[in-house]
């Protein structure tokens, strides 16, 4: 017959002593997988991740790079550089001659595409704003 055995969670994630140190700090974790720190104590189950869209722009190329901006993603896939709000429709930015003053929807994908030679992958920064900065 077995006996059921709780022991606390409350020592976090201890990578910097060895086993025989742990021993004396029971509910240390040594290495967690799909679990967190809790900043209550102990620990907590991730909640995992949700799949973003249906499919992803220029799907015969691979995505370079990944970045947040408003309430969408910018993704730099192939040679071109794409805007999604949903992950399944996708705005082809990378466009030449824009106005300064901006564009509308119909203007600005009229306009044509500025090309793009050679990308690799690609590390974005987001400048907003009428200054210089660095």
């Amino acid at each position: 017959m077995s006996q059921a055995f709780g022991f606390s969670c409350k020592g976090g994630l201890n990578t910097n002593l060895n086993q025989f140190e742990l021993l004396t700090t029971p509910g240390a974790a040594t290495e967690l997988r799909n679990f967190e720190v809790d900043s209550d104590g102990g620990y907590r189950r991730i909640n995992g991740y949700v799949e973003f869209g249906d499919n992803r722009p220029n799907s015969s190329n691979r995505v370079l790079g990944l970045a947040v901006y408003g309430d969408g993603l910018i993704v730099c896939s192939g040679t071109n550089i794409y805007f999604t709000l949903d992950g399944t429709t996708y705005l082809q930015i990378n466009r030449a001659s824009v106005d300064s003053g901006g564009d509308n929807f119909s203007t600005f994908s009229g306009r044509s595409v500025s090309a793009r030679t050679a990308q690799g992958q690609c590390s974005i920064s987001i400048f907003e704003g009428a200054t210089t900065y660095g």
